[in-house]
Parts: structure tokens; sequence; C-alpha cells
């Protein structure tokens, strides 16, 4: 495993110095796996203009960045994968969270997905989302637990999910296995999406 960080990939030149020093370490590249994001939350009404820009710009525009710097590389391989990060907020809404800069822009990631995908079939380049509910991370526990119980409550499957819960699912989207999934959004969230979670 080779790192390139710290390094900024809301920013378009450091997320191109990133993937060249990628493929020039690596000899090419595959799979783009774009999971680095930031969000600010806060209910609709008192969402900031500063937050949902920031938002936007640390969800949306990095992806692009990093996608678009490794595109050319995957086309020159003969194809490859990009799997991008949605969230389930982005298919169903919470009404108890403030939510609305996050889920507007991983619906974003999913809709530009699903276009990575129609561009990408003639290259051989296969796009899709692993959209997560609610995770375990260092960040979700900060959450109280008042909040992290009710949630916790109402996924079907009884609990949070864990990290591995998703990277299985990318690991089968990376995976020759999934060679005809292209443009699909897989879910991650214990049955939340059923629960209106």
């Amino acid at each position: 495993m080779i790192t390139f960080g710290p390094l900024d990939l809301a920013s378009p030149a450091e997320a191109e110095k990133w993937i060249s020093d990628g493929v020039a370490a690596a000899g090419g590249i595959d799979i783009l796996y774009n999971n680095a994001g930031g969000a600010r939350f806060g209910m609709f009404g008192q969402l900031s203009t500063e937050d949902w820009a920031f938002t936007l710009h640390n969800e949306v525009d990095l992806v692009f960045y990093a996608t678009q710097a490794a595109w050319p590389h995957l086309i020159a391989r003969g194809g490859g994968v990009v799997i991008n990060t949605g969230s389930s907020v982005a298919v169903h809404g919470n009404p108890n969270m403030g939510f609305a800069a996050h889920a507007a822009s991983k619906g974003a990631i999913m809709a530009f997905t699903r276009q990575l995908a129609a561009e990408g079939a003639k290259h051989n380049i296969r796009a899709n989302t692993v959209s997560p509910g609610p995770i375990k991370t260092p960040a979700t526990a900060l959450i109280p637990p008042g909040p992290t119980e009710r949630i916790r409550a109402a996924i079907p499957l009884g609990r949070w999910g864990e990290v591995e819960d998703v990277a299985y699912c990318a690991l089968y989207l990376a995976s020759d296995e999934a060679r005809w999934v292209t443009g699909a959004d897989f879910v991650i969230d214990g049955g939340g999406g059923v629960a209106g979670l």
C-alpha cells in the first residue's frame, strides 16, 4: 500500500497530482474508489449558504476532479471501474436529521455515476455507487447515545453498519464478478429504507 497524503481532493491540482502519482507508482489504474468527502449538516430552514456550498464542493466537485483525472488513464488501460460513494439519505431522506446539502450532493453523485456508466461503456469502464446508511465510524461515534439508539432501533436488521459491510459491496463491484453491473446504486443500510429511516 502506498499513501500520498495528506492532500486536498477538493483542489483540482491536488486531485490531478494524486492520480498521476498513483499511476506512476503502480504502473496504471484499474479501480477508482471515490470515498472521500466532507459535509456540514443543519435542518433546512437553518442551513447557511456557506454550509451548502462547502458540502457540494467537498462531496461533488472532488469526485469530479479525481474521476476526470483518472478517466484518460482508464481509457488507455482498456477499461476499469469507478465506484462512487452515495448515501441512503439521497434515496429516501430523513425527517429528523439536517441532511439537505448532503442528500443533494449524494443525489448528484448518483446521477453523475449513471452518466459515467453510459459514457464509459464503450471504453469498458463500469461505474456504480455504494450508498451506505448509518455506519459506525469515528465521526458517527460523536453522536450522543440517545439519537444513536433511536437510529439503531429503526434499522430492521437491528444494528448500525460496520465499515466492512460497505467494503464487501465495493469489493464485489471492483471485481470481475460484477463485470455486467454498471450504472447501479447499492443501498447498504440494514433495511433502513424499508423502515423509512
